[in-house]
């Protein structure tokens, strides 16, 4: 089943509507419509992306062939004069026999039963396969690119400023809103991470948070535990370093556990971690 839609947007950086033709499944899946026109392609790919609650579409009529639903959104182009009009963001009318938004699929695609040459298909292959020279190769290249650029550290600290904060696609997600929630390394992966930071230099921030002590409530008894080591201390209350770290940067209960203070301590400085956590004060 085919049909003719009306887009409605309640936004001030495009014309109110749009006309088009699809599939009703489409619509029916959250299709909004397709703008190619140089004028509002870029203004309706950004709006879609990031502002969809502005856009709301209506099935106005249906067809049981694409042909049908092409000659009836031409007629109602036609009708509205969508083209000339300000209140539509259409910027040419439907084509009976025209590509766009035409039905391409199996045999009615252009280039079905069509194959490639031999000659094509070489130089498909050895852009897809490279040797390890290769590889390594194109590797350095990289390498050379980067260091190159992120050799001025005025240029490290805009592109740390832009990721950082709000402006990181992951910020203030956890738990089930992070996309990896429920998700764990494979063996192999855990061997190529574990291979990639073997005989690594540890940064300031990271030794430190491995030596820091931390006094640490627990949220089911309100017991208060201090510990040292970011790793250790996780390991010896049942949490994954991770979610420890997690626990740390508020002082809200998160994982069962909130932080009440950072000691500033070292491993030297207090009893072994596992009498304190064996006697928790408090």
């Amino acid at each position: 089943m085919f049909c003719v839609y009306l887009t409605c947007y309640r936004g001030n950086k495009l014309p109110p509507f749009y006309v088009g033709s699809s599939s009703a499944l489409k619509i029916k899946n959250g299709y909004k419509g397709s703008v190619t026109s140089q004028a509002y392609s870029a203004i309706w790919k950004h709006e879609i992306k990031h502002n969809p609650d502005l856009f709301k579409t209506y099935i106005i009529a249906t067809c049981d062939t694409r042909k049908a639903t092409l000659i009836k959104e031409r007629r109602i182009h036609d009708k509205l004069n969508v083209v000339k009009s300000p209140m539509y963001i259409n910027m040419a009318t439907a084509k009976e026999n025209g590509f766009f938004g035409r039905n391409v699929s199996g045999s009615l695609n252009p280039n079905y039963g069509k194959q490639h040459s031999l000659k094509a298909k070489i130089k498909m292959r050895k852009r897809r396969h490279l040797t390890d020279e290769q590889r390594q190769q194109k590797a350095e290249l990289l390498r050379k690119i980067n260091a190159c650029r992120y050799a001025d550290i005025n240029v490290r600290e805009q592109q740390r400023q832009k990721m950082s904060g709000a402006n990181n696609p992951q910020y203030g997600k956890y738990g089930p809103d992070h996309p990896h929630y429920g998700h764990h390394h494979t063996d192999e992966a855990k061997q190529k991470i574990r291979q990639a930071l073997k005989g690594k230099k540890k940064t300031t921030q990271h030794i430190k948070r491995s030596s820091t002590s931390y006094k640490i409530q627990r949220e089911i008894d309100s017991k208060v535990f201090v510990g040292y080591g970011l790793v250790d201390f996780s390991k010896a209350i049942g949490l994954r370093a991770s979610s420890f770290l997690y626990t740390l940067t508020s002082n809200k209960y998160k994982n069962g556990y909130r932080i009440l203070e950072n000691l500033g301590m070292t491993k030297d400085d207090h009893a072994p971690l596992t009498d304190i956590l064996t006697n928790p004060v408090g």
